[in-house]
């Protein structure tokens, strides 16, 4: 199994390509939009909880939303198959929306390396948060490839968000 180079790639230039696009005065704007560290725990139906960890930067608008690139891992499931004691690594890039307090977030993915949960390297990131106080905020996501490329059960995790 290859590192997938092309397609963390291709997410890379995406995200370049978005930030060139910006006025001046919305890439001044986007200065001040914090990074995000989100630490908790991911459970996949192979019956166990793993640790997980994202750091999220909201670098851009676009319209409504925020556009966003995260990367991150989520680590061995100790109890599992061979194939998912694996730390799993993951970039996406995606949009997020508040919607009064909560937020909301779909993102493409890609992970590496392939498990049960994850069986392909293209994946979907979706997220909602609820603000516990100013910089805090309850996580919970799903990444899945939305069995487009085989079984794919997925990874759900619930984390702590901290605004560094």
């Amino acid at each position: 199994m290859t590192f997938p180079v092309a397609s963390l790639f291709r997410c890379s230039l995406l995200g370049l390509a978005t930030l060139t696009a910006l006025p001046a005065s919305a890439a001044d704007e986007e200065a001040h939009m914090p990074w995000r560290a989100s630490i908790g725990s991911s459970y996949s139906t192979v019956g166990n909880l793993a640790p997980f960890l994202g750091l999220h930067k909201p670098f851009a608008r676009w319209r409504d939303y925020r556009i966003e690139a995260a990367v991150g891992v989520i680590g061995k499931h100790p109890k599992a198959e061979s194939v998912d004691r694996e730390h799993i690594g993951w970039v996406a890039l995606g949009l997020a929306r508040n919607f009064g307090r909560w937020e909301a977030s779909f993102s493409v993915a890609a992970s590496y390396p392939q498990t049960t949960a994850l069986s392909s390297v293209g994946q979907f990131l979706t997220q909602v948060s609820y603000p516990l106080a100013e910089g805090y905020a309850l996580r919970v996501g799903h990444m899945s490839n939305g069995s487009l490329h085989g079984r794919n059960r997925g990874e759900t995790f619930f984390a702590l968000t901290i605004d560094l």
